[in-house]
């Protein structure tokens, strides 16, 4: 097997000879605490929660777990503890019931008054407990759970000793696939967080190798009896090459035993939860070629140093080598909190998380990259004239570490988000420090910005140099999702991964074209979801042999592609969009906050819609919202406002006029500080406008103040040019380059053939 990191790389372990086994001995009782020492300085113990499944069908993995974090307690005490303390490991039973894990981890935080949490090997029993350590703001590593979406599903204070089932599942695939064969059996625990993940990714890596599935089955936790599982693997007319299993501890050795019994003696392959002593005592010589991915091979003969040691220390220690690997995760995180703390030096919840994000890695350096990039126009790696940066010097990006998130279509990959640094400052030019700017502003007036970005995109196919619609379905058929099922299905699954909700998902106007509003979320990490999100499409639709496009026009007589912006106004943690005595209709507050951006929305277009090609798409009537003016669910109109059902509260607003192809960062900054200056200036937006503005007389349109919006970039940037509220937002360096960048794209691009444009856009969008 390869190795995916160059730290820990999965371990595939294989029985052939199970019979000559022994049984391994029970693990020694545990004392609930570990001693502290006293080391010289004699400050107070800090505290650290250890839960773990100590009885119940959890224990012959959380007890190996449990005894490698006492060790490492005991070995960090015997040196002098963390900064002159030692640490005090409070062992707690969770009893394999996720009702006692959510109550003890609640009186380790209460009672107690630990500082972390580290424990459980199994994702059911961290989503009971982690969401209690996130409320709490305690920093809790998980020793052994290894769903990729816990840290999506909990928050930032979680952690994960391991790597996770994305990893493990595609190196099972991957080695069955090569050694036994392109058929396999799948077979997991419905009831289960763990095994559900890793049948899904086990199925996603082998399909994508080429190979089939030809039989999916499930049981369901507690199941003792798989004989009506066994019958239908027995009336296959071919039986797979292998069968791939994800149970876990408590079942594997049942399900392996019952397997055998039948006749079934091909290969078994399964995960981590095929670690535990009792695949050995409950099946004995039945677990005779069986393989399973682990995270990491412990023995006493090791080529590794460090795993000779602790092999050596654990057997010294509870009289029998280590039972599974938990035990040296278990080991591993108390070390990593130890040192996280050491870094911290402090035992405070945030400081702590931050030295686990490593935020002080990079801290005064950070990725050098040429100042010069951000200056370089869509269409050409040359810099855009007037835009005061040169060749001749850096800037540096420093890892946000907080949106580290690792990468479920690409396997032991991730993705952090940064911004860049000029020296010990955020740069000017920086996009992201950009919106935080705008966010802070508005914090001073005590708002708080909710928004996300409702995205449209073409799937395509390439035949010969021509790119295609992947289907020619209509508006809203289900034909679209049919035909796209397998695509959608990992989509949401790899954006819920990441953190991100989608609220729905369906068949746009185009051909091939689908639209996929998610989840709102505070106005900076609406930003980063819309990158994160663009990303992910592209990426899905590569591995299914398509390609994902958000050029705002790709097809000249087809609809184009928006991403409009969803927004509310809040403050504190109370939604103030709507009005308090009128719940249908807007308050006095957001009813300014959109005439500021009706007032600036030409010159905020050079943001919201920054590519030439993005005026093909802003059209009177093709639901655009070409004009300046807002109305109740009115889709004509630049701004609208979503209408309830009836009897419920409005709840955000809607700007049209926003693409895929813009920054986020910057459009929804500069969005912000339109806004915000109309509720400073106390700005009113009219009347609403009820009807297509297309259809009022202009003489009309010009009484009610009802603009037309640019119908060019070319418009757009001189309406920015001119715009001292957005300018001054922007700085004078920002507002320089990015002026700079789209003047040089509108030149190059206005008058370029649509077939070469789209071209270009391509294989940027």
């Amino acid at each position: 097997m390869r190795p995916l990191r160059p730290w820990m790389a999965p371990v595939l372990v294989f029985l052939l000879a199970a019979a000559a086994c022994q049984p391994a001995a029970p693990p020694p009782a545990l004392t609930p605490t570990v001693p502290p020492a006293s080391p010289p300085g004699g400050g107070a113990p800090i505290r650290i929660g250890a839960p773990f499944n100590l009885t119940g069908g959890m224990a012959s993995i959380d007890v190996p777990a449990a005894n490698g974090a006492r060790l490492a307690a005991e070995e960090i005490n015997a040196a002098g503890g963390v900064m002159g303390r030692p640490i005090e490991l409070l062992i707690r039973d969770t009893k394999t019931d996720p009702a006692t894990a959510a109550t003890v981890v609640t009186q380790l935080i209460e009672q107690d008054k630990v500082v972390a949490v580290i424990g459980f090997n199994d994702s059911d029993y961290v989503l009971a407990a982690g969401p209690i350590c996130q409320r709490a703001g305690i920093p809790f590593i998980t020793v052994g759970a290894t769903s990729p979406r816990l840290p999506g599903q909990v928050g930032d204070m979680l952690f994960l000793a391991p790597f996770g089932d994305n990893v493990q599942a595609a190196v099972g695939a991957e080695f069955a696939f090569e050694k036994f064969g392109k058929t396999a059996y799948l077979l997991w625990d419905k009831g289960a967080e763990y095994t559900t993940v890793l049948a899904k990714y086990f199925k996603e890596r082998f399909t994508e190798l080429g190979g089939t599935i030809v039989l999916e089955d499930t049981y369901q936790s507690g199941d003792k009896d798989f004989s009506a599982q066994i019958a239908k693997v027995k009336a296959l007319s071919q039986q797979p090459a292998f069968y791939y299993i994800a149970a876990l501890p408590d079942d594997v050795g049942t399900i392996v035993k019952q397997f055998r019994n039948a006749g079934i003696t091909g290969p078994i392959v399964g995960g981590d939860g095929y670690d535990t002593p009792l695949l050995i005592q409950v099946a004995g010589s039945a677990a005779e070629n069986v393989f399973f991915t682990t995270h990491s091979l412990l023995a006493a003969d090791s080529p590794n140093e460090r795993v000779r040691k602790f092999v050596a220390a654990y057997k010294q220690k509870y009289g029998t080598e280590p039972e599974a690997v938990f035990a040296a995760l278990g080991y591993d995180a108390v070390y990593v909190l130890a040192e996280a703390i050491r870094r911290a030096g402090s035992t405070d919840g945030q400081a702590i998380k931050k030295a686990l994000f490593l935020e002080d890695y990079l801290e005064g350096a950070g990725v050098g990259i040429a100042a010069a990039q951000q200056a370089l126009p869509v269409m050409m790696d040359a810099l855009a004239p007037g835009s005061g940066l040169t060749p001749a010097g850096e800037v540096h990006m420093r890892a946000d570490w907080s949106t580290f998130t690792p990468l479920p279509y690409a396997p032991g990959h991730a993705r952090v988000l940064t911004d860049i640094y000029e020296g010990d400052a955020p740069w000017s030019h920086c996009p992201r420090s950009f919106l935080r700017r705008m966010i802070e502003q508005a914090g001073r007036r005590g708002w708080r910005i909710m928004a996300a970005f409702e995205n449209e995109f073409y799937l395509l196919r390439r035949e010969g140099d021509s790119v295609l619609p992947a289907d020619a379905t209509v508006f809203a058929q289900t034909a679209a999702l049919d035909a796209a099922a397998l695509l959608l299905e990992e989509l949401t699954a790899a954006l819920e991964a990441q953190g991100i909700v989608p609220e729905m998902i369906y068949a746009e106007s185009g051909p091939g074209q689908f639209e996929m509003p998610i989840r709102y979320a505070e106005a900076l990490r609406a930003a980063d979801n819309q990158i994160v999100f663009r990303e992910t499409v592209r990426a899905v639709a590569r591995r299914h042999g398509l390609i994902a496009s958000f050029v705002p026009k790709i097809f000249p007589d087809k609809a184009g592609s928006g991403a409009h912006l969803h927004f509310s106004l809040w403050r504190g943690d109370r939604n103030r969009t709507a009005d308090p005595r009128r719940p249908d209709a807007l308050s006095a507050e957001a009813r300014a906050f959109i005439a500021g951006i009706l007032q600036h929305l030409p010159a905020l277009m050079a943001f919201t819609t920054p590519s030439p090609n993005s005026f093909k798409r802003i059209r009177p009537r093709f639901w655009s919202g070409a004009f300046t003016c807002w109305g109740y669910g009115n889709r004509e109109a630049a701004v609208r406002v979503p209408q309830p059902p009836a009897g419920r509260p409005i709840t955000h607003i809607e700007l049209k006029t926003v693409d895929p192809s813009c920054n986020p960062y910057l459009a929804l900054g500069a969005v912000i500080a339109a806004g915000l200056d109309g509720l400073e200036k106390g700005l009113d937006p009219g009347e609403p406008v009820q009807m297509d503005p297309a259809d009022l007389p202009e003489s009309e349109r010009a009484a009610r103040g009802i603009r037309p919006l640019p119908s060019t970039l070319g418009e757009a940037i001189a309406a920015l040019e001119q715009d001292e509220v957005l300018l001054q937002a922007l700085g004078p360096e920002l507002a320089r380059s990015y002026l700079a960048v789209r003047r040089a794209e509108w030149e190059a691009m206005k008058d370029m053939p649509h077939e070469e444009e789209v071209r270009i856009l391509l294989e940027r969008y």
